[in-house]
């Protein structure tokens, strides 16, 4: 019976993380039908154009053959002093675990499918919090809607702020944390870790 019960509750939280595939793709629309060609929101004054050159020169650094010296400095930039890209955000939580994407697809696309996930892993990971704590399928959906679209992703998702959009990382991190209080466990304290440092490494802000 127990065992019954865990499966259809697993089955309705994979149903939950397709709603949001679905809801994302619904509301970034047309994004979906123009993922190799466009990123939404104006050129300028965003910065999509800035993270687009990011990824792939990260992409040309670790898979390219670039001289790994140049890696975080463009030499072309501000010339002939160069530049550290260091000193800018990097966003590496995006812009790192993009890179496979980036090689095969191109920073176009990998830029786009890094903000699309960001909005079902945002909304998936407030549905798995709120359901944690509240045990109510209904009041965490509706919460990991409110925050998974709410008016703050929407403004940086127009205005190119890759590294604003990384909230994702702050419901998985919040979960985990409150597991390894309540109940100490090194796995609980180390998936909290992991999700802090990708919330850190998202955007230093």
């Amino acid at each position: 019976m127990w065992s019954t019960i865990r499966t259809r509750h697993r089955s309705i939280d994979w149903a939950v993380l397709g709603a949001f595939v679905i809801l994302s793709l619904v509301m970034t629309f047309p994004l979906a039908m123009e993922l190799s060609d466009h990123v939404l929101g104006a050129p300028l004054p965003g910065d999509s154009f800035y993270y687009l050159f990011l990824l792939r020169w990260l992409e040309r650094g670790f898979f390219g053959g670039t001289d790994w010296a140049h890696l975080l400095f463009n030499p072309n930039m501000f010339y002939p002093f160069g530049y550290n890209l260091a000193l800018s955000e990097t966003t590496l939580s995006n812009t790192m675990s993009a890179l496979p994407l980036t090689a095969l697809l191109g920073e176009v696309v990998a830029y786009n499918l890094v903000v699309l996930l960001s909005f079902v892993l945002s909304g998936f990971g407030t549905y798995l919090l709120v359901l944690y704590h509240t045990r109510d399928r209904l009041a965490a959906l509706l919460s990991a809607l409110c925050f998974a679209f709410c008016p703050y992703r929407l403004s940086h998702l127009g205005a190119g702020h890759l590294p604003l959009l990384g909230t994702q990382w702050l419901p998985f991190l919040l979960l985990y944390l409150d597991k390894a209080i309540v109940r100490p466990h090194l796995s609980a304290a180390a998936m909290a870790a992991l999700f802090y440092a990708l919330g850190a490494l998202s955007s230093w802000y």
